[in-house]
């Protein structure tokens, strides 16, 4: 899939706040969730979208794992937030 230009990204708070704790390394939707007290299920939706932006990407050794880091662009975003 093509990346959509950062430009169009249209990011909300808890996106920024997913960068925040992505800023201090690698994490899962569910210690993100607590860490900036938000519904699990509802960072599990938000994480598709940065992908999506590839703000952030998933790692891990299975496709099906939910580990995830920050992209270089997703600092970018987090750096230029304003």
């Amino acid at each position: 899939m093509a990346t959509k230009r950062l430009e169009q990204v249209k990011l909300t708070e808890t996106d920024f706040l997913i960068l925040e704790v992505l800023m201090d390394g690698r994490n899962i939707p569910a210690n993100i969730a607590l860490e900036i007290d938000r519904a699990r299920n509802y960072i599990n939706q938000r994480m598709p979208y940065l992908l999506d932006y590839d703000l952030v990407e998933k790692i891990g050794p299975y496709e099906d794992s939910g580990l995830y880091e920050l992209t270089e662009r997703g600092r970018l975003a987090h750096e230029h937030r304003d």
